[in-house]
């Protein structure tokens, strides 16, 4: 009989500790919901020049512009090129044009467009994907 009582109180000894297991939903910090980027919006990307002189101009709107644009009001990068479009961010090669890599580019939320992540390459890595 104390067999039995032995095994039955390490077995509820060994089911309390596990009931007190953190849960690992707890350890997760709670995400902020005020947006620090735009979600929606259309962007628009233009280029002017030649060769050495191109430049890159892109402009973030609200909704679909209409009429006629001066896209040299939106922000100039050395290279631009959008490989891919994920949720509220686009990727492109490096819009920095000094280094081989993946830029990913943001809009915050006055429109103004920014580097929030950079992937080095070691070649050129014009088109890539996530």
């Amino acid at each position: 009989m104390s067999k039995n009582v032995l095994n039955f109180l390490t077995a509820i000894i060994f089911l309390s500790l596990w009931s007190c297991d953190n849960d690992p939903e707890d350890s997760i910090p709670p995400v902020d919901p005020t947006p620090t980027e735009k979600q929606t919006g259309f962007v628009v990307h233009t280029q002017a020049g030649t060769g050495n002189e191109l430049t890159n101009f892109v402009q973030f709107f609200d909704a679909i512009p209409c009429g006629s644009i001066d896209n040299t009001e939106g922000k100039a990068f050395q290279t631009f090129f959008v490989s891919q479009v994920i949720d509220n961010f686009i990727i492109t090669g490096n819009i920095s044009g000094a280094d081989e890599g993946l830029s990913q580019v943001n809009f915050d939320l006055n429109g103004e467009a920014f580097e929030s992540a950079f992937l080095p390459t070691t070649g050129f890595a014009g088109f890539g994907g996530f």
